[in-house]
């Protein structure tokens, strides 16, 4: 970091570190990523460093690698001219640290620091906004959000993160730029709401989401009924990972009623993965189990439970002991039963069994193939039911059974 900022002075230009790094520092925190802000052009600063990338060239941003860590470097600029609520038609480089300090967000995030001086430039009062943990917009609340419709959801996002709260004007912009927060795309949405997940207190984004009625720009028909206070608070205590059942948990706290096919529709308007999809409705299925069977047999915890989560773990390549950490923190007492079942490592889907296809074209010829995927599924069954029939000689015998009855009707 000092080697970078040598580098960039040594060439005659200023250079401190800026926005999250610093507001972090202020906080006691370490920061995960230094960003830094510049009188030089973009142009310089890659002509200064042998490997640097143009992420973001045109509004004056590259990345510069030092020893594999990457640092965002960002020419001073002016934003000039929101006109469609998202971004600038255009920027104004080679500007005063002041002006470039102006175009932020937030006051917290209007903060440089001179490495070399020990010097914090804060012309916006956001070391006192730190203090205070209050979220406030840098000048008129109501303009910054016309500018940047990210801004509001932004806003939610730093509360949930940091356990800051919204400055009143702040928080009364918020729908005062609906229209505007309307105009940000769903995949930048999203972005802002995973982002949240990191954070202590995903729940608090989601609530203020709610209570500012914003959900329903980016996914419509969503459901717009109370919060479950217990799955809101749920979402707070559970594991960060995997992210898919987060997402999941999320759901439930909006609506633990509407049917899968209408979640799905739902992370699809969202513009959520498949991964994701199918990941948070698996968490919605089976927290919905319990629900239903308050103590269920070893054998339905199987069918219902057990062998849809192994055969989810090979679909979705989630770490199986991420996945057992999320459900082993859930307070339904059916988790860890469950887990002694798992750890016995029984049969629980139809390549578990030790016969298969084959094995029936070679003992019953005379079985019509489409007829495998019955006596298979009738074998795991009755499996589930008694571990230790899964043994080929018995299983032949069951197989004979089965088929027998099938003719007999």
């Amino acid at each position: 970091m000092r080697f970078l900022i040598a580098t960039i002075k040594s060439a005659g230009h200023e250079a401190y570190l800026i926005g999250g790094s610093v507001r972090d520092l202020c906080m006691g925190k370490t920061p995960k990523d230094f960003d830094l802000t510049t009188s030089a052009p973009p142009e310089t600063i890659q002509k200064l460093f042998p490997r640097v990338i143009a992420t973001g060239i045109q509004h004056g941003t590259v990345t510069v690698l030092l020893d594999k860590i990457p640092y965002e470097v960002t020419t001073y600029r002016i934003d000039k001219d929101y006109q469609d609520g998202r971004r600038p038609s255009h920027v104004e480089f080679g500007t005063s640290l002041s002006e470039d300090l102006r175009r932020r967000d937030f006051t917290m995030n209007a903060l440089a620091y001179d490495l070399d001086r020990d010097l914090l430039v804060d012309e916006h009062g956001g070391q006192e906004d730190i203090l205070r943990k209050t979220i406030k917009t840098i000048g008129k609340a109501r303009a910054r959000f016309e500018e940047d419709g990210l801004r509001p959801i932004r806003a939610l996002r730093f509360a949930s993160v940091l356990g800051f709260s919204l400055e009143a004007e702040t928080k009364a912009a918020i729908a005062q730029t609906r229209a505007v927060t309307a105009k940000v795309s769903v995949e930048r949405f999203l972005d802002e709401l995973l982002k949240s997940f990191r954070g202590p207190s995903p729940a608090t984004m989601l609530r203020l989401l709610w209570e500012e009625d914003l959900l329903s720009l980016f996914c419509e028909g969503l459901p717009r009924e109370p919060l479950d206070r217990e799955e809101l608070a749920l979402l707070d205590q559970v594991p960060k990972e995997p992210v898919p059942f987060l997402l999941g948990q999320w759901s439930l706290a909006l609506s633990s009623e509407a049917s899968p096919l209408l979640w799905e529709g739902y992370f699809q308007n969202l513009r959520c993965s498949q991964a994701q999809v199918r990941g948070a409705l698996f968490y919605r299925t089976v927290r919905n189990f319990p629900k239903e069977e308050s103590y269920p047999s070893d054998r339905l915890c199987k069918e219902r439970f057990l062998s849809p989560l192994k055969l989810f773990l090979k679909q979705s390549k989630e770490p199986e002991a991420l996945v057992w950490e999320f459900l082993l923190s859930l307070p339904e007492p059916l988790w860890q039963r469950a887990k002694l079942i798992w750890d016995k490592q029984h049969a629980l889907v139809l390549a578990d069994l030790v016969v298969n296809g084959r094995d029936l074209e070679k003992n019953f010829p005379n079985l019509e193939k489409q007829r495998y995927g019955y006596v298979l599924s009738e074998l795991l069954a009755r499996v589930w039911e008694d571990p230790n029939r899964n043994e080929v000689r018995v299983l032949l015998e069951h197989c004979a059974e089965i088929i027998s009855n099938m003719q007999a009707t």
